[in-house]
């Protein structure tokens, strides 16, 4: 992996980072908010096959998929009316998450839960990140739109925040700030954070080039 390989570098010349900018709390935010822009995507179609599954490695919790006629979100069929509403989802979720990427610093760090609670909160927030790129893929293979569609903006974006320092103030990448609070905690195993991390910018990388 030439993402992972690239960020582990930048990760070791910096001597690995003291402090986050982001804390538990985030996390748990995030993902909640994650889970609310998939909502929006979906609405309130049919759920067929709730017997779980993994997209791209993580656990798919439970979610079933939408039957083909209920693709639209909120009930529609229409084209336009999907990529508007995943527009605004996404604009919704990666203005969230910078706002939390942009916090200055704490004076002292946030009080460390159990590594149980940890692993599932993170594990929970990986989940509902990758059911999200999920409902955005099954759209974009049944609309089919290129490379000027907003979604496809809003995609970019999403993977700026994720992987990119150049994606906010602090100039600390999403994965960099999620190295910084959880390798102090040793909850996970050797690199699974960061690995986990480049899964997920992979993950929007594999969708953005649907878009033609």
């Amino acid at each position: 992996m030439h993402l992972l390989r690239l960020l582990v570098i930048t990760w070791l010349s910096l001597g690995g980072l003291s402090w986050a900018y982001i804390d538990f709390e985030a996390i748990r935010k995030i993902g909640n908010w994650t889970a609310e822009a998939r909502g929006r995507i979906v609405g309130e179609g049919k759920v067929v096959g709730g017997g779980g599954g993994e997209f791209g490695g993580f656990d798919g919790g439970g979610v079933g998929q939408s039957v083909l006629g209920d693709l639209g979100g909120g009930g529609g069929d229409d084209g336009e009316e999907v990529e508007d509403t995943i527009t605004a989802s996404l604009q919704i979720l990666c203005s969230d998450l910078l706002s939390q990427l942009e916090k200055p610093a704490p004076l002292k760090p946030s009080p460390t839960p159990p590594c149980t609670t940890i692993t599932s909160e993170y594990h929970t927030f990986l989940a509902s990140t990758a059911r999200l790129i999920s409902s955005i893929a099954t759209r974009q293979a049944r609309y089919q739109w290129d490379a000027e569609s907003s979604v496809h903006a809003k995609l970019a974006w999403l993977q700026r925040l994720w992987a990119s320092r150049k994606g906010n103030s602090n100039e600390r990448s999403f994965i960099e700030q999620q190295l910084a609070l959880y390798n102090p905690t040793r909850c996970f195993g050797k690199n699974e954070v960061l690995r986990r991390g480049v899964e997920v910018v992979e993950l929007v990388n594999d969708v953005i080039d649907e878009f033609r």
